[in-house]
């Protein structure tokens, strides 16, 4: 089974966080340039040579301690292994040992020495010789794809939200002083160690840290691949930042503290990032750094940028001239997804065509904008425009965030009718499956037992009810089968 972030539940910025492309495209970069520089190095030949040639040593002379510098290169099963050879191996007399001690701590010394040279290693950042380059270096290189991918998806997912609210230049400065706290937890827990650090996961940490401080409400995206050779049998899932970010915290940390070899993963630099980017950001947040000056100067100058397209679409608009004015307003959520005041023309133009499938989509990604403000009153008023006539025209996503907005905003009576209309309307719909339970709870609740049931009939009915969901469901049968007997 594969879990993997593939984004944030609201997509929407009111910029282009330019920042948080630029560190991706950058990290991307570099490392398919350095494996292509390796590919055409002898270096990693030689270093292969050498470390076979360790640990064929080492198999030989199972009695002798392996260096901690080169233990990260070998898993936790292969030391576990060992130990338990070289406690059933019978060394010879002391001085035989301590002489091929030496020889083997001095092949591990020009193992690291070759290491050091590889290309993808070169930028990394050495504990036992701190370079401040090198620091900034090793945040920009990874040492394989699986690891670029992990870094990468979880700042996806984080980064540029928080770019959004805290601006280029105080983002920028976080993300890099996140990775340099990360390595320097590193270097407390490895003063000596000449491995190479290498990757953002420090940065990347810091930044989680931060987003659960500032955005710990929101909810990450996930994608779950239950058979990894049969891509096409996956499902999304959202959970929550303030669940999941704490357990991955929590996860590593334990890790840091319970394993003596670590695998080669700087486990440290994870702790030591996360909790940075938390406390820097609980600091934004008490001195009132983003409210103060950093929110008022970005709502300024996306409000200047955007006022010539509204206003030539407000001229449009009194002019009768619909068409202009939508043209007018597209081009304006294209440049900036965000402008609230353009996705609100955008539905009052639909409502003018009586276009009630457009008014449901402008209006779907209008409730997360007012969501994310934490404008409720303005996302009451928006959800009570669409009329009643038109209910069976409104598209599946608009029923979805208009239910949900009001079941989080304790409307749940409210909530249950737009519940009741994807029942009505979208039953059998990709992503209706929540909203049926959650209708048949809210029914259960008012004490319509008989909707209650209904809903749960149709859930199981649904195609994406099999597997996982069909336990669940069928339990919801039977509890409310028991509560009417």
């Amino acid at each position: 089974m594969l879990i993997i972030p593939i984004g944030n539940e609201h997509g929407e910025v009111r910029r282009q966080p330019w920042v948080s492309y630029a560190i991706i495209a950058s990290n991307v970069v570099i490392f398919f340039f350095l494996w292509i520089v390796s590919n055409q190095s002898e270096v990693p030949g030689h270093f292969e040579a050498k470390a076979k040639q360790i640990t064929e040593y080492i198999v030989a002379n199972p009695y002798l301690t392996v260096p901690p510098e080169i233990a990260p290169l070998y898993g936790h099963r292969d030391l576990e292994l060992l130990e338990q050879v070289r406690a059933r191996s019978t060394p010879p007399i002391e001085w035989v040992v301590r002489r091929q001690q030496q020889k083997l701590n001095g092949m591990a010394e020009e193992l690291l020495a070759i290491g050091r040279e590889l290309p993808i290693l070169k930028p990394g950042f050495i504990p036992a010789d701190p370079d401040p380059f090198a620091a900034l270096s090793s945040m920009f290189v990874h040492a394989g794809l699986i690891h670029l991918l992990g870094n990468m998806l979880f700042f996806f997912a984080t980064g540029p939200f928080l770019e959004d609210l805290l601006g280029r230049v105080l983002f920028t400065l976080l993300y890099l002083a996140s990775g340099a706290a990360a390595l320097a937890a590193h270097v407390w827990q490895n003063p000596g160690s000449w491995a190479p650090v290498v990757g953002a996961s420090g940065a990347v940490a810091g930044i989680m840290g931060a987003f659960l401080i500032r955005l710990g409400t929101s909810r990450i995206r996930f994608l779950c691949l239950p058979i990894i050779v049969l891509p096409w049998i996956r499902f999304r899932f959202l959970v929550p930042a303030f669940v999941f970010l704490p357990l991955w915290f929590i996860g590593q940390f334990w890790l840091a503290t319970s394993l003596t070899e670590p695998g080669g993963i700087a486990l440290w630099a994870h702790v030591g990032g996360f909790v940075f980017g938390a406390v820097a950001m609980l600091v934004i947040v008490a001195f009132g750094i983003e409210k103060r000056w950093i929110h008022p100067a970005i709502e300024k100058r996306v409000a200047w940028s955007q006022a010539p397209e509204l206003v030539d679409a407000m001229d449009a608009l009194g002019r009768g001239d619909l068409s202009g004015a939508r043209r007018r307003v597209e081009k304006a959520l294209r440049e900036d997804p965000s402008n609230v005041d353009a996705q609100r023309l955008a539905c009052d133009l639909a409502v003018a065509n009586s276009d009630w499938t457009a008014f449901g989509r402008e209006a779907a990604r209008l409730i997360d904008l007012y969501a994310a403000r934490g404008e409720k009153d303005l996302a009451l008023q928006l959800i009570g425009e669409a009329p009643a006539q038109a209910q069976g025209e409104l598209p599946l996503r608009f029923h979805q965030r208009a239910a949900t907005f009001l079941d989080k905003n304790g409307e749940e009576r409210w909530a249950t009718h737009y519940y009741r209309q994807i029942a009505r309307h979208h039953a059998s719909a990709s992503g209706s499956l929540r909203a049926l339970l959650r209708l048949a709870e809210l029914l259960q609740k008012e004490g319509d037992l008989s909707g209650a049931r209904e809903a749960l009939r149709l859930a199981r009915a649904h195609p994406e009810c099999a597997a996982d969901w069909e336990p669940v469901v069928e339990g919801r049968i039977a509890t409310l089968t028991g509560a009417t007997t």
